[in-house]
């Protein structure tokens, strides 16, 4: 998954329509990352990640991002940042391999590990448990609008993909 980093406090909500400008940008944003950080002698900056705003920002290549990116109806560099997090975060938690997705099965399927597990002290299982519970509160900040999981799903196949490549 993208390492953007997740910022649940500045949610946006997206629909089919975004994800289908954000996959048409995505690829044209990798091309020219790729031929952008060649020039720039430095390792490629993926489009998804946290490194490319700092990149984007740069002088010599804002103009060309810029560019790219309004071709497809993002305005600025913080508007493409913002959909790309929105994006990946539901596609997240629509996948049904991450276990996000039904996370009550999830937590049910830990806990019953936790309490098979004869090699740990009761103390120790309680511990697990606390942690999980506090693991558990965490990912639901992070859990995305329903509408945004329901965008994305048409296109969770490409998505995965784009995930999968970072």
């Amino acid at each position: 998954m993208s390492t953007l980093f997740f910022d649940p406090s500045r949610p946006i909500d997206i629909d089919e329509s975004a994800v289908r400008r954000f996959l048409a940008a995505f690829d044209e944003m990798r091309l020219l990352m790729r031929r952008l950080s060649r020039a720039a002698a430095r390792p490629p900056v993926d489009p998804t990640d946290e490194g490319f705003a700092t990149f984007a920002r740069e002088p010599r290549v804002r103009a060309e991002i810029q560019a790219v990116l309004e071709k497809h109806g993002f305005n600025t560099v913080e508007t493409w940042e913002r959909t790309v997090q929105a994006v990946m975060s539901a596609t997240a938690f629509a996948d049904p391999d991450s276990g996000l997705s039904d996370m009550a099965n999830t937590v049910a399927n830990l806990r019953a590990e936790i309490d098979a597990d004869r090699n740990l002290s009761a103390e120790d299982r309680q511990r697990m448990h606390a942690e999980l519970e506090d693991e558990m509160r965490q990912l639901e900040r992070m859990r995305p609008p329903g509408g945004n999981v329901e965008a994305v799903r048409p296109f969770m196949a490409r998505l995965k993909a784009i995930a999968g490549a970072d």
